[in-house]
């Protein structure tokens, strides 16, 4: 039984359980978190209009770089085999020692929605935090031109607020984006 993350009668599942279910079901992915499944929610064309964006605009900032942009087909483990999450977009600037899981990622980008927002900015903000390769989580409000950006900054994390006509600014990679360049072809 795979567990919605309302579910209390889950069943626990090894890693490598989780892995094969997650390789295994076409169409549908899931994040594994403290031993337990949790099946992805699917996104609108406005979301998938924003990471198409983000993956395009980080891709052709970092082009040459060390930096590799990942879009939400990759795992990212945040937690040493406790927690493997698929963000919308991740940057990660260390070559990989596994090919199927990202290790070391420095940024990581979710697009909110009104069935995860919640949970995203609580629960999943402390996981991503709580990851010492992480240096900017983003979220991105697909309803109008709101980014919050956190930056760890030594041993604290600072949240920068973004509206229309403000530039994006993503330190640890060198990186500023227009908030409308993000933003292209989403319909409010």
């Amino acid at each position: 039984m795979v567990a919605n993350r309302a579910d209390h009668d889950r069943e626990y599942m090894t890693v490598e359980e989780y892995l094969e279910l997650d390789s295994n079901t076409e169409g549908v992915r899931y994040e594994y978190i403290d031993g337990y499944a949790y099946m992805m929610s699917g996104g609108t064309n406005n979301h998938a209009r924003i990471c198409a964006n983000l993956v395009r605009q980080l891709g052709n900032a970092l082009e040459g770089g060390p930096c590799e942009v990942f879009t939400s087909d990759a795992r990212v483990q945040i937690a040493e085999y406790r927690r493997i999450l698929h963000p919308d977009v991740t940057v990660s600037c260390q070559e990989e020692e596994i090919t199927t899981m990202i290790r070391h990622p420095r940024v990581v980008v979710e697009v909110l929605s009104s069935s995860t927002k919640l949970f995203d900015l609580s629960k999943k903000l402390l996981m991503y935090q709580s990851c010492p390769s992480i240096e900017a989580i983003m979220f991105v409000d697909p309803d109008m031109f709101s980014i919050n950006l956190f930056l760890k900054e030594e041993m604290l994390w600072i949240n920068v607020f973004y509206q229309a006509g403000e530039l994006v600014e993503i330190e640890c990679l060198g990186v500023s984006l227009p908030i409308e360049s993000i933003y292209r072809g989403v319909r409010f």
